[in-house]
């Protein structure tokens, strides 16, 4: 259904997936699918309960938090990660400080 653009039966189906870390996971997935940045934002602590903050969530959450308009949040999920996306990411963090305007 989120391939689909169905979000809200996305969501609906998602709430019954038994394992926990995989629910949280698709639940970021969905909300970024959306554009929903800052619910995908609010998923941060949960997800750091639930240990599901390896690099390739890390950084859709950073991705995320740059696009909700949190900067700092998105810095600090991209520290160790050491990819062209992460450091492009960073590049896009140092334009907005720089020029804020351009930003989300």
């Amino acid at each position: 259904y989120r391939v689909a653009g169905y979000f809200r039966d996305a969501l609906r189906l998602n709430a019954r997936v038994p394992d926990n870390r995989r629910r949280l996971v698709q639940k970021l997935d969905i909300f970024l699918a959306s554009e929903s940045f800052e619910r995908a934002v609010a998923l941060y602590r949960p997800l750091g309960r639930a240990r599901a903050l390896d690099a390739p969530v890390r950084y859709r959450l950073a991705y995320g938090a740059v696009r909700a308009g949190a900067p700092e949040l998105a810095e600090k999920l991209l520290w160790r990660i050491r990819s062209k996306g992460a450091a492009r990411l960073r590049e896009v963090i140092s334009t907005c400080r720089e020029e804020p305007w351009l930003c989300p």
